[in-house]
């Protein structure tokens, strides 16, 4: 049965390169097609013929969705998961389609052994067990396992410094490779290689940094205004410079220093990051997390999001799930462009960044 799945996804994943090809040639795209691939989903479900995947399927066919996210409540087997991702990877979609999960290793893995697949380290026992070759070898068996299930994506690997190992989100989970810059970039560039040596797009996280962070950002405000310091920006330009960076998620954390805001709702962090010369695809953390969803409204969410150059908008649907998320941002969206407060070309350029990303333009996506 794995193999069924696995030659199911992979049959599956043809289409999707073909579907990619197929949309550079067709008619020119909508605004609410461009909208749509800035929306990436979670879902509860695990077959896809229950009624929350069904709905998915439809949004995603008719261009609301450019991208879902797996968490471990959608995963029970490797047959099951394979044929999941198979279905929401219709033959024929006029779209290419991004399926993804965070699959860090050790804590944060949603493909686990106990489930038939395999267990893979957490970050701080990769770098202190393996050498950067082994690292590399290590990642890019994660990641063929990966492609093989039909992921493209995946949220990793965090670049986080570790300089609070009591981190509730980070060191305290063994998620950072260490709190020396040279080690953190090493080990993340071999996990980054392989990735893309399977054909995985990855994301480092969490910009600007969240290993100083006293608090979780899943849960409330996680303010670093006076633990932050300016080496933990480094992995971010020392990974550019190698040309190793495919997108950059950005953190719910707030540095009063730079705005009130956090980072992933402010154009000022994400301006940062531009300047450092990143010109791909930015994507905010999930934007239901309590450092969000317990201060602003659904609607000034997305709205700040945009505005702050988010180009991928991830809604998990673990913290409050709603099928409807698609349609509430195509009408949030729709709305404050007619009242002059987005600008089309915001929605125009974020599609750029994705389709490049999504099609392989190495030049524009890097």
């Amino acid at each position: 049965m794995q193999r069924l799945a696995v030659f199911l996804a992979a049959l599956v994943l043809l289409f999707s390169v073909l579907a990619a090809a197929k949309e550079d040639k067709s008619a020119p795209v909508s605004l609410e097609e461009m909208l749509g691939q800035m929306v990436m989903v979670g879902f509860h479900g695990t077959m896809a013929d229950e009624p929350w995947p069904l709905q998915l399927r439809e949004q995603i066919e008719s261009g609301l969705v450019g991208g879902v996210i797996l968490y471990g409540y959608n995963i029970e087997n490797p047959d099951q998961t394979g044929r999941l991702v198979a279905a929401l990877r219709q033959p024929g979609q006029a779209r290419a389609l991004w399926v993804a999960l965070d699959q860090e290793g050790g804590r944060v893995q949603r493909l686990r052994a106990s489930k038939g697949f395999s267990d893979y380290l957490a970050a701080s026992e990769v770098a202190a067990t393996l050498s950067a070759q082994e690292a590399y070898d290590h990642y890019y068996q994660m990641a063929c396992e990966l492609r093989a299930f039909g992921f493209d994506f995946n949220f990793a690997p965090v670049v986080d410094l570790n300089l609070n190992p009591d981190s509730p989100a980070i060191g305290a989970l063994g998620r950072s490779y260490g709190d020396h810059l040279e080690t953190v970039v090493e080990y993340a560039g071999a996990a980054i290689e392989a990735h893309r040596d399977c054909g995985v797009r990855s994301s480092l996280k969490h910009f600007p940094g969240h290993g100083s962070a006293g608090e979780d950002s899943h849960l409330g405000l996680t303010d670093v205004t006076k633990s932050f310091r300016a080496v933990e920006l480094e992995p971010y330009r020392k990974l550019l410079k190698r040309n190793q960076v495919d997108s950059v998620m950005i953190a719910h954390v707030v540095d009063r220093r730079i705005d009130t805001l956090p980072a992933s709702l402010s154009v000022r962090h994400i301006d940062r990051l531009r300047s450092m010369g990143f010109e791909g695809v930015v994507i905010s953390d999930d934007l239901q997390m309590g450092a969000i969803a317990n201060y602003f409204d659904f609607e000034e969410t997305v709205l700040h999001a945009i505005e702050a150059g988010n180009d991928l908008l991830i809604f998990s649907n673990y913290f409050d799930p709603d099928p409807e998320i698609p349609h509430r941002v195509q009408r949030i969206v729709k709305e404050a462009i007619a009242a002059g407060r987005l600008k089309p070309q915001q929605i125009e350029e974020s599609y750029r960044r994705i389709k490049a990303l999504k099609s392989g333009d190495k030049a524009i996506a890097r």
